[in-house]
């Protein structure tokens, strides 16, 4: 079945359309779906109808349990935070073979840290690089720079929390601070241990998500799903996870152990949902997509396997498909066309942790998606960074089954289509060939999610040898350019419909920063959309001669000035 479906998804198939993936499922054309029962009554058929609801119901309710939080399997001791002391050995051979380079990284910074009194602020991911330095390669002086950098930036931790002020906007920083102390734990003294897990777990009873807890204002402090779980509300699983059974306060730790599960069980069901059978993660803005968002799955499937041995990755099968969503934004020369929120300077492809996503995507599904697998390696070799991000500096050494994993494979080994509607993400891409030469062109229509998204239903781009038709403006912070004309559909290749009087919408809810001196400028009246999504795929039809999309983003208009509104988009490979 998963073969099948791999094969569909990244196969020219034979008709003529993307979107056969489900036609078994579907009526004939103009008839209904019949359910047939040769040889029985009506009474027999509801009976038997009503016993498979049953064990269906069963089945569910029993599924339900089997993948809720096995705390029976919660691993004693410590390390078991993404690693624990059996998965040593092979993260010491990876650290001394295959990623020796990535190892020599976190040499030199143990080379400036140790035996220096530094001055450490936000130094939480510089104390799990030095802890698992001291996991890979055990050295006194290296545990006792990692120490102190512990201890130093709890301290920050608790003089930012006192002055109300937010550590930062991301929470890598606190992941990684659990994680030197989880991986320290072993050659701390028990005082030591009291002390840095109690200010670990105060920090984040202090910053955890909750209307009722909100002390400073200006953090990341969402837990509603689609908002890319990386800011306090993932703070809860991994403090849970570290902080139960120390007897620092179990009741406390084993409530944020569970709240934290289910806030990423709920987060990935909406990542799920939009990425489809096609791709993309929340929303179509790359320099979150591609960027923070992908490590909540990532990081969750390391802990959720080194902490209670369940392999978490095969209950969420969209993952790999990122794969296939970056190769479709891929431009030559590693660039990308700037949807929404992206800031324009450059649209050099947000690649900043890509190279370490992509070696994942093979990690985690290299046996069971061999095709993402692969052409995730190939993309591997045209990203402008294409070396391993030192964000959360274990994971490279966790990468066990990277040798497993397929060889690469690109677009046309692959025979991808010559055009993909992404619905989740509200894009439809098109191009003429993988060659550096390619004409390509992409259309905003549709799309779930308005997180990040601009005022641009029907905008198009088209890129061939350099931005023909683009998005234009840029995000300045402060400055009014960014809510008055970038995000607006007149900064777009949109359709402009203007009506007297008519109030346009606030973006990034009511987000008015003014740059200094600036006046306080009210949004002008640009003639655009009312609604960030709102639009819809009409049609799409894509063959080797053609394709063809009708988008109709009538509703993402005020009712007053548009009666509809519609765009048909034609491609004829090569060039027109």
């Amino acid at each position: 079945m998963r073969c099948c479906c791999d094969r569909l998804i990244l196969g020219r198939g034979k008709g003529s359309a993307v979107r056969l993936r489900r036609t078994a499922l579907r009526p004939p054309e103009g008839g209904t779906r019949q359910w047939v029962f040769p040889g029985l009554g009506l009474g027999w058929v509801l009976i038997l109808l009503g016993g498979l609801g049953i064990i269906l119901t069963l089945f569910t309710a029993g599924r339900a349990a089997a993948e809720g939080l096995p705390m029976e399997k919660l691993r004693p001791g410590h390390p078991r935070l993404f690693l624990n002391a059996d998965m040593l050995p092979q993260a010491r051979r990876m650290a001394l073979g295959p990623e020796q380079g990535f190892l020599s990284r976190l040499r030199e910074l143990a080379e400036n840290k140790v035996g220096r009194d530094l001055i450490v602020d936000d130094g939480g991911t510089d104390a799990a690089a030095l802890a698992v330095l001291n996991l890979v390669e055990p050295k006194i002086e290296v545990f006792e720079a990692a120490r102190d950098t512990l201890e130093k930036t709890l301290r920050h931790y608790k003089a930012m929390d006192e002055a109300k002020k937010n550590v930062d906007w991301t929470s890598s920083s606190q992941i990684n601070a659990l994680c030197a102390y989880d991986w320290l734990y072993p050659q701390l003294t028990p005082a030591e241990r009291k002390e840095f897990g109690r200010a670990l777990l105060d920090h984040v009873d202090v910053v955890r998500p909750g209307e009722d807890r909100r002390p400073f204002a200006g953090g990341n402090w969402s837990e509603k799903p689609g908002r890319g779980m990386y800011g306090t509300a993932s703070l809860l699983f991994y403090a849970g996870l570290v902080l139960y059974g120390e007897g620092i306060d179990d009741a406390k730790a084993g409530q944020f152990l569970r709240q934290g599960y289910e806030l990423y069980q709920r987060e990935f069901e909406v990542r799920r949902d939009l990425a489809g059978d096609d791709g993309g993660f929340i929303n179509y803005t790359l320099n979150y997509a591609l960027a923070m968002y992908p490590w909540a799955e990532f990081n969750f499937f390391h802990a959720m396997s080194a902490a209670f041995g369940v392999d978490e990755a095969r209950r969420w099968p969209y993952v790999p498909l990122l794969a296939n969503y970056v190769v479709w934004n891929l431009l030559p020369g590693s660039r990308e066309f700037g949807a929404g929120d992206a800031y324009h300077e450059t649209n050099e492809l947000p690649d900043w942790y890509l190279y370490t996503h992509l070696a994942q995507i093979r990690h985690f599904y290299g046996q069971s998606h061999p095709d993402l697998a692969a052409l995730a390696a190939w993309l591997q070799t045209k990203l402008g960074r294409p070396r391993h991000a030192e964000l959360f500096p274990a994971v490279p050494f966790l990468l066990f089954n990277l040798e497993k994993s397929p060889s690469a494979k690109g677009p046309d080994e692959l025979g991808l289509p010559p055009a993909r509607h992404f619905d989740g993400m509200g894009q439809v891409f098109m191009r003429s060939d993988w060659s550096d030469r390619q004409v390509t062109a992409m259309i905003v229509a549709g799309g779930r999610s308005d997180e990040h998204k601009h005022f641009d239903e029907l905008h198009f781009g088209i890129y061939h040898q350099g931005y023909l038709a683009l998005d234009t403006g840029s995000r300045p912070e402060p400055g009014s350019h960014l809510f008055n004309y970038y995000c607006r559909t007149v900064a777009h290749n949109s359709i402009l419909i203007r009506m007297p009087g008519e109030e346009m919408p606030d973006y990034w809810g009511n987000y008015r920063d003014f740059a200094p001196n600036e006046p306080p400028l009210s949004t002008p009246n640009d003639g655009g959309q009312q609604k960030a999504a709102g639009g819809r795929v009409a049609a799409f039809v894509t063959r080797p001669e053609f394709t063809y999309i009708a988008a109709d983003a009538t509703a993402a208009y005020k009712l007053e000035k548009c009666r509809k509104a519609l765009r048909r988009f034609l491609f004829i490979p090569p060039r027109y």
